[in-house]
């Protein structure tokens, strides 16, 4: 007789609960036997990590006991899913009855668990997530009771194997969310614990995560490291509709992803199955649908027949196609996109607008060599160009369009599993940005500054032609030991090896009687105050690392999950030899090789040990509960746009000072050339981040569930400019607004300094110094329901404070908070301290975000996208003049970061579409998305933060007004 019983919930919460509180081992209690030799293990060890599953895919893991909670050895478990074109995976229960499958691409899974004399086990709808752990018991009846159990409850929403802070942004997640269009960013910006620079700005990638930098993430796609060597941001951007699944790692990561003190992007597209298929879509937005609730004329004044921001024209129209090459062995996913992004911030003239477009191809082959080889090869580039942004204090025809491709590929990667518990994984892969342009709207016009009132014009003050390569080698063994020492071990080794670089070939504008180059510096009224002549510049650096890792994932018992590992990591700083590029028609930005510059040749080595350290502790036997907290210590890799000012080809740059008397620019100021006055110091360390978080999370109900977390950061050892070879004095100067400063005139000859590239931390600093460091302190808030009974929704609540003083402390409001050091970086000169330790630049001391949707009767989905966030601090600033400051004029801070802020911005984005069903297959769905319905009107961007200036406060860009976004997508 054949009976089918149905399960509702999750089997661990409703069969198998005293499973879950012993796991027999020779009848003995879990906790007796295994909790004390396991964390004498962990001590051994002295290691640290944060996470079971990385990279691309998760894992599924449980145990086979009977309906007393024994372990029932021997069972055949089978996983199936559309994902695994090549057919279920199938598994044995050991020894103590666990099973693991630990390389799953993310998507819905059937499990199937079944044994001689026993009932089968079904269930269907298993979730498994980038980087992310399903854990099941599966209690089986004696086949005289069931000869089938059905499971059709959901997979639990909280990571019992996690210590770390972690989100997962789903395909259906992206689907259904109101978006900006611009890849992957829109969801970057939007986890818990992000701050972006520009929240809602068209071309701007850079966020913090807990109060790190912006140039201090890690951005993967498909495996693939495509963040920057010269900045550290992401350089690749790929097409939004080609994402199946982004993790972030906010917190806790893991030792195999290398150093990355602020959070780990990683990226998966989607991949072809045996099914062809086929889909494509189309965006856009009309001036005519679009608010201008600001109108300014020319001179930044309000006037209601100015201009207001203009879209002059958007298109994106993308495509998609999958299918099997060799059906059950190889597959192909293609994507190409076509869009143009054209607008003009309100005041500006919209003849001459911000043309930001890009073309953007992927393919991604996967295939299986032998059922237990796996091969994956992915291409990825983008066409793209992205001007600057015209404005009140610079128009269109003194900025720049900055252009360019940048292939990135996995050449190869293999994964070979050796058995159940075994597998490897070996790859080649890397990016390259092969020829990027800054090309200067106004190409031989030399740029003018205000310097009272910040107001620009003329041309561009530079051009360059700008390459750089990232090369990544790595091989991992991955390895489960269960019941080794009284507890299961996931270990993993690994190593990896980068070699990152770029050079920059360009110089300033030439003038006339300046062939070099030169830029004017005038004052408010007019009259000329100094110039700045400049050679041509061919510069770069180099970093070789050289990182090798272990780590342990040890469950104790089936309440205890500790993550123990280490990373060494060497890094080799160079200043490379470059082709000397000489520009021969800066307009067409044509170049021509004459010799070669000699580099610096080695500059540092940095040797960095990482440990860190993590657990997850079931406080309730269903695993609903858990209380998680990790510490690790975290390294900022080396970073080759510091290294490119201490390049001996950067060349040469002099002030001269106007001479009324002559009327010439004839007073000599400060030098600084390349050869004498700059230098890495090769004592120097790397920036180093201790990190620690404390969190719970809670199930509330199926598909529910509540988080909390305190997240602690200190960055220390940060990097900046030591000056030797000067000593300064100490006057009293007063500022226009009559506020006394104390400031530090040169005493010794300017031409003397030599700055080195160094730690700042003042030891044996003669002069008024502040260290550098950050501090950071946040709670964190999260509620998160998914899609379930046709709706789901992620709410969460950050509350934050990044305190300290970095090299970006002393730039503008609308400015990333970053570590990596930049010509005009603190301290040069001790003038740069004043005032200026305080709130960081993406400090925003509350954020509330709360996304999601509902698919109401008549498959009608409603989208929605809404968050409040405190405006980014700024303080005001005053100019020193020249006469004050022989070693010229430094602009200081009146007031600290954060004693003024830019407005608080509050957004709410919608969406409604439909779904229109042509058969088994054929799917038309229209959209409409209305963003910012408030019609907010926050600022991101001062036209000047210098006080007494015309501009000074004044707005000059705006988050975009509410505009409509239409759109249509197809699939076959």
């Amino acid at each position: 007789m054949f009976t089918c019983r149905s399960v509702s919930g999750v089997p661990r919460m409703r069969v198998a609960a005293g499973a879950m509180a012993e796991k027999a081992r020779g009848g003995s209690p879990v906790f007796r036997n295994r909790f004390f030799p396991g964390a004498a293990a962990l001590l051994a060890l002295t290691l640290a990590a944060s996470a079971l599953g990385q990279g691309i895919t998760g894992t599924i893991l449980g145990t086979v006991t009977d309906d007393q909670g024994g372990v029932l050895p021997g069972a055949t478990v089978t996983v199936s899913s559309e994902v695994l074109p090549a057919g279920p995976q199938v598994a044995t229960a050991d020894a103590t009855g666990d099973f693991r499958f630990p390389n799953l691409p993310p998507g819905d899974y059937t499990l199937r668990v079944e044994l001689s004399g026993f009932g089968t086990y079904l269930e269907e709808g298993m979730v498994v997530r980038v980087g992310g752990t399903t854990e099941r018991v599966v209690p089986l009846t004696l086949a005289t009771v069931a000869e089938m159990v059905t499971v059709t409850g959901e997979s639990p929403v909280v990571d019992t194997r996690r210590s770390g802070v972690s989100t997962n942004f789903s395909n259906e997640y992206m689907e259904n969310t109101p978006l900006r269009r611009f890849s992957f960013f829109d969801f970057t910006k939007s986890a818990p614990g992000m701050s972006a620079t520009n929240p809602t700005s068209g071309t701007s990638s850079r966020v913090s995560a807990f109060g790190s930098g912006v140039d201090e993430n890690k951005y993967l796609m498909d495996g693939v490291d495509f963040t920057a060597p010269v900045s550290g941001a992401a350089w690749p951007w790929p097409d939004t509709d080609a994402i199946e699944e982004m993790e972030i790692v906010s917190m806790g990561a893991s030792a195999e992803y290398g150093n990355s003190p602020g959070a780990v992007f990683n990226v998966v597209t989607k991949q072809g199955t045996n099914d062809f298929q086929v889909s494509g879509a189309y965006f856009g937005m009309f001036d005519r649908l679009t608010s201008k609730p600001i109108r300014l004329n020319s001179d930044g004044d309000a006037d209601p027949n100015g201009w207001g921001f203009t879209r002059n024209r958007y298109v994106d129209a993308t495509v998609q196609v999958g299918g099997p090459i060799i059906r059950d062995r190889a597959w192909l996913f293609a994507d190409g996109q076509y869009l143009q992004d054209w607008d003009n911030q309100p005041g500006t003239d919209p003849q001459f607008p911000r043309k930001f477009g890009a073309n953007r191809l992927l393919w991604k082959i996967t295939a299986d060599i032998t059922p237990n080889i796996k091969f994956m090869n992915t291409y990825h580039n983008d066409w793209w160009v992205i001007p600057s942004t015209p404005s009140l204090s610079r128009p269109a025809s003194a900025a720049w369009e900055f252009s360019g491709n940048n292939p990135s590929l996995t050449f190869g990667r293999i994964t070979h599993i050796l058995s159940d518990s075994t597998f490897y994984e070996v790859g080649v892969s890397g990016f390259y940005s092969p020829r990027d342009v800054s090309r200067p709207n106004s190409p031989g016009v030399p740029r003018r500054n205000d310097i009272d009132n910040g107001i620009a014009s003329g041309g561009a003050p530079s051009f360059d032609i700008f390459k750089q390569a990232r090369t990544e080698v790595k091989a991992k063994v991955s390895h489960f030991a269960s019941d080794w020492l009284n507890a299961d071990h996931d270990f993993k080794f690994g190593v990896q090896y980068v070699i990152g670089n770029h050079s920059s070939h360009g110089g300033y504008t030439p003038g006339e009687n300046y062939p070099g180059g030169v830029v004017y510096y005038d004052n408010g009224d007019g009259s000329p105050n100094y110039i700045s002549l400049g050679t041509n510049y061919n510069k770069g650096g180099e970093f070789r690392e050289l990182g090798i890792f272990a780590e342990d994932v040890l469950n104790i018992g089936n309440r205890v999950t500790i993550s123990a590992g280490i990373r060494f990591d060497r890094v080799r700083g160079i200043s490379q030899n470059l082709d000397n590029l000489v520009a021969t028609d800066i307009a067409e930005m044509q170049f021509e090789a004459q010799g070669t510059v000699t580099g610096a040749g080695d500059l540092y080595e940095w040797r960095n040990w990482g440990p860190r350290v993590g657990v997850n502790f079931k406080l309730d036997d269903d695993g609903r509960t858990v209380l998680r907290a990790n510490w690790g210590r975290f390294y900022r890799t080396a970073i080759t746009g510091e290294m490119s000012d201490v390049h001996p080809g950067q060349g040469s740059s002099q002030e001269w000072y106007w001479n009324p008397d002559t009327e010439m620019y004839d007073i000599e100021g400060p030098k600084y050339e390349a050869a004498t006055n700059f230098g890495f110091d090769p004592n120097s360390r790397a920036p180093r981040t201790d990190q620690f978080s404390i969190g719970f999370d809670r199930e509330l109900a199926s598909n529910v569930a509540f988080g909390f977390t305190y997240v602690r950061k200190d960055q220390s050892d940060l990097l900046g400019w030591n000056t030797d070879s000067a000593a300064y004095g100490t006057v009293s100067w007063t500022a226009e607004n009559d506020q006394s400063l104390s400031v530090y005139p040169i005493e010794t000859a300017p031409n003397d300094r030599y700055f080195r590239l160094s730690n700042v931390d003042c030891v044996g600093i003669s002069y008024y110094c502040d260290p550098m460091y950050m501090d950071y302190n946040g709670l964190v808030f999260s509620l998160n329901k998914r899609m379930s009974n046709s709706w789901q929704a992620q709410l969460s609540y950050v509350w934050s404070k990044a305190y300290g003083l970095l090299p970006s402390s002393g730039f503008g409001a609308a400015s990333s908070q970053t570590t990596r050091v930049y010509g005009g970086s603190l301290a040069k000169d001790p003038n740069q301290f004043t005032n200026a330790t305080g709130h960081l630049l993406n400090d925003r001391p509350h954020t509330l975000r709360l996304t999601g949707a509902v698919i109401a009767p008549g498959d009608i989905l409603f989208g929605f996208n809404a968050a409040f966030f405190n405006g980014k601090p700024w303080g005001a600033r005053v100019r020193v003049p020249q006469e004050v400051l022989p070693q010229g004029a430094r602009s200081v801070y009146l007031t600290s970061p954060g004693v003024e802020r830019l407005e608080n911005q509050a957004l709410l984005d919608l969406r409604i579409s439909r779904p229109f069903y042509f058969g088994e297959r054929a799917k038309i769905e229209p959209f409409v998305d209305l963003l910012n319905m408030f019609n907010s009107t926050a600022t991101e961007d001062l036209g000047s933060q210098q006080y007494g200036s015309s501009l000074y406060g004044a707005g000059e860009r705006w988050i975009d007004p509410r505009r409509a976004f239409i759109g249509l997508k197809l699939a076959y």
